[in-house]
Parts: structure tokens; sequence; C-alpha cells
């Protein structure tokens, strides 16, 4: 009894990691859950990202410094009532404000002179003036 066949200790061993027990069925609430079936949960991404970014989340400001307006690199839990003010004058400033995950991507517009961030800086240096 001490020796088992190799067929027996094999399947014991499969048994004991799993590798014979596939994954158990999802169910069809699972399935729309996960976003397979539900057009809800498919929605593009730019629709999933203004979804995600909530009034009470944190914005960094990413213009140049601007006595009265805002400070570079500042995080703020809301926008400053001065720079509300102005973006009536100029809308384009409200682009300074960022989600602090997007952070990378704004530095990267700025600093090869593209996109609509860079054009919102040039627009902040303009009230410097």
């Amino acid at each position: 009894m001490a020796k088992r066949s190799q067929a027996a200790r094999t399947s014991g061993e499969q048994a004991a990691s799993g590798k014979n027990n596939p994954a158990p069925a999802r169910t069809s609430e699972e399935q729309n859950a996960s976003g397979k079936n539900n057009p809800a949960a498919r929605g593009t991404s730019k629709d999933r990202k203004r979804a995600a970014i909530k009034d009470s989340d944190p914005l960094m400001y990413v213009g140049p410094t601007v006595t009265g307006f805002a400070i570079q690199n500042r995080v703020y839990s809301e926008i400053p009532a001065e720079a509300k003010e102005k973006f009536t004058v100029n809308p384009q400033l409200r682009n300074l404000f960022i989600p602090i995950r997007e952070y990378p991507k704004a530095n990267r517009m700025i600093r090869e002179g593209t996109g609509y961030i860079y054009s919102a800086f040039l627009s902040a240096l303009d009230l410097r003036r």
C-alpha cells in the first residue's frame, strides 16, 4: 500500500494544485456587471474619465504663476474665486486646472508646445503682462 500508481499520484497532485478543477462558469448577472453585455459600462473612455472626475477631486494648476489668479503646480481643493471670474473672460483658462493624475500628459503638452493645455498656458502668460 506504500506504493501508489503514477496515475493516482498525478491526479492527486493536480487536484491539490487546482489544475484539474476548471474555474466555475460565470452567471449572466456577473457577465452583465463586468460590462460585456452592459451598454452603460461600455461607454467611451472619455465618458468614463468624465464620470471618474468629481467636483470634490483636488485639481492642480499647471499654468504659470499669475498674481491674484493661481500659483503654478499648486493643488487646489476647489478652483479659486478669482480664477472663476477670469473664466468668464477667457474660458480656455479652465483647462489649466486638471486632475492630478493627468499631470504627466499636461506637462508633456507644455514642454512640447502642443495641445489645448499649451494654448491655455499662453493665454495665462498674457494675464501676467
